[in-house]
């Protein structure tokens, strides 16, 4: 048998959304429901829950490490500074005696004096150098060397001299220079002396000689 027809369109169904919202539209009349685009959505809930723009633990470990370093520099610097530069009470004017030529004596402000001595001469690189102070007058506490390029830093390089055993008033050492690229390189030899109360700066210059 044929359905009789009533002549009534079919009933209408609504289509709900994915977002809850009512979609007009006939389902029984073939009518498709209007695309959904999720995309928006979907990236806007990724970036939400995205780490991107927050700092990470990488990036707290990376900024501490970079933050201890520089404090590990600074306070070497800090350590390292007082052996590179000493503090002095007084420094004396740069003697124009060449001591790569031979002895050279020094007043110190008290009336004593002070020689230097650098062997063998002319100075060498790379070689041992024996190195001498004779203080007359009354005796000081201790003498050290300090050696520095003019023109080019060439490291920490201050022996101390020892108070030899058969004369008081004499002290001895020993040190080596390094090689300077350049070839000739002039250098300051600065007699460090402690006279108990005072530390005193003598400067004398020589030109080192392969």
């Amino acid at each position: 048998m044929h359905q009789i027809s009533s002549g009534h369109p079919p009933p209408v169904t609504p289509a709900v959304g994915i977002d809850g919202q009512t979609v007009h539209g006939s389902v029984g009349s073939g009518s498709a429901c209007p695309p959904i685009d999720d995309g928006g959505d979907l990236a806007g809930a990724a970036g939400r829950d995205s780490p991107a723009g927050r700092p990470t633990p990488r990036n707290f470990l990376v900024d501490a490490a970079i933050l201890l370093a520089l404090c590990v520099i600074g306070y070497t610097g800090y350590r390292v500074a007082p052996l590179l530069h000493p503090k002095t009470d007084l420094t004396l004017p740069i003697s124009a005696c060449n001591v790569g030529e031979g002895p050279c004596t020094a007043r110190l402000p008290d009336g004593r004096e002070i020689e230097l001595s650098i062997q063998p001469r002319p100075i060498p690189v790379l070689k041992p150098l024996r190195i001498e102070a004779t203080v007359r007058g009354a005796g000081v506490r201790g003498v050290d060397v300090d050696f520095a390029g003019t023109e080019m830093q060439m490291g920490y390089n201050r022996p101390r001299l020892e108070r030899q055993s058969d004369d008081a008033s004499r002290f001895a050492g020993q040190t080596s220079l390094p090689v300077c690229i350049t070839g000739t390189m002039e250098w300051e030899a600065t007699l460090l002396v402690d006279t108990g109360r005072t530390l005193i700066a003598i400067p004398f210059r020589f030109v080192s000689s392969h």
